[in-house]
């Protein structure tokens, strides 16, 4: 079991660090996560939101979400690329 500041090298026969695309799925989430976080905040710009005046429960909570998953994906690359 992982306890806090411990991490998973995968390594193949060689001994090589076999998890090189790690960086890129940091990247992916970052991108998702920002995405998510301009749909939810300009919502009712493209017609999926409720009145125009009012930042809803909905639109905070995605977000909310939003921001959440770019800060681990630039967490993520920026730890991986580290490694590299």
């Amino acid at each position: 079991m992982l306890g806090c500041g411990e991490s998973v090298r995968i390594r193949d026969r060689d001994g090589e660090v076999a998890m090189k695309g790690s960086k890129s799925v940091g990247l992916a989430v970052l991108v998702l996560g920002v995405a998510v976080l301009l749909l939810s905040a300009m919502a009712d710009v493209f017609g999926l939101g409720g009145s125009p005046l009012v930042f809803g429960y909905k639109q905070f909570a995605g977000a909310a979400v939003g921001s959440a998953l770019a800060i681990a994906g630039a967490v993520l690359y920026w730890w991986f690329g580290r490694q590299e």
